[in-house]
C-alpha cells in the first residue's frame, strides 16, 4: 500500500534547508554544510518516492540502503 493510498491521495511533503545553527548542533551536523546535506536528503527522497520497492542509496550523510526494506503492507 502506498502512501498515496493511505493518505486517500491527500499527501502532503514539507522540506526545508534549515537556517537555524543550533538545530543542526542538536543532531551532530556541520552548519556550513547544510546546502549538501539538503542536496543529499532530496536526492534519497526522490529515489524512495520513484523506486520504493528496491531503495539502493548511498551518501555522506545519510545511512546506507541496501535495496532490502520491504514496503509492503502486511495483511
Amino acid at each position: 500500500m502506498s502512501i498515496d493510498r493511505l493518505s486517500n491521495h491527500r499527501f502532503l511533503l514539507g522540506l526545508v534547508s534549515g537556517d537555524r545553527k543550533n538545530e543542526f548542533k542538536a543532531f551532530g551536523r556541520d552548519w556550513n554544510e547544510r546546502s549538501e546535506i539538503f542536496r543529499e536528503g532530496w536526492d534519497l527522497t526522490k529515489k524512495s518516492l520513484t523506486h520504493p520497492n528496491r531503495l539502493h542509496f548511498s551518501g555522506n550523510y545519510y545511512n546506507k540502503l541496501t535495496g532490502s526494506l520491504s514496503c509492503r503492507a502486511s495483511a
